[in-house]
């Protein structure tokens, strides 16, 4: 049996690779470059939609991006870009039952979210800043958002702050903006 599995790369000439790999042989069967892109840090699935985050660190504070695509037999199918978002996002997630997409910032600790539609985004719907920082003045002289969770029943997300140690709490709005609850 063939297993399919995109791996997200993040060097500069990574992009998203397809990997297939033959579960009776233990082998991999194939690997193939399926999308450019750089610093592509994380992705999340949802159905036959694949969101893929750049964690771009600049230049600019605005020069994030995620790209979508439909996963199709015969490769990945770019449908939309988001731009507009703030540089060095390492984690994503959907929220609000796929409605709306959320990311953070490990440059600036900000949490911000899209509306998405099929693979097609709409405009940045919330976008907080936090400041702080922790007891290594090295590593942790500011917010540094790293994770973000979405409580079960979707009416919270949790995003973890490296640079603060804290776990900070937003309620996730049926419009998709976020509102701060501690």
């Amino acid at each position: 049996m063939i297993r399919t599995f995109h791996i997200a790369c993040w060097r500069e000439e990574g992009g998203i690779w397809e990997m297939r790999f033959d579960t009776s042989s233990g082998r991999i069967a194939s690997v193939r470059k399926e999308a450019e892109g750089s610093h592509t840090s994380y992705f999340e699935r949802e159905g036959d939609i694949l969101y893929a985050l750049s964690e771009i660190p600049g230049p600019g504070p605005l020069a994030g991006r995620v790209d979508s695509y439909r996963v199709t037999p015969a490769g990945l199918e770019k449908i939309d870009t988001l731009t507009g978002i703030p540089s060095g996002c390492p984690h994503l997630r959907l929220i609000r039952g796929g409605r709306y997409l959320a990311v953070t910032s490990y440059l600036t600790g900000d949490v911000c979210t899209a509306g998405v539609d099929g693979g097609r985004f709409g405009p940045v719907v919330s976008r907080l800043g936090y400041a702080g920082r922790s007891a290594d003045p090295v590593r942790q002289d500011r917010s540094h958002g790293h994770m973000l969770c979405p409580t079960p029943d979707g009416g919270y997300l949790v995003c973890v702050d490296l640079g603060t140690d804290e776990l900070r709490v937003y309620a996730a709005k049926e419009n998709g903006a976020l509102e701060p609850r501690g």
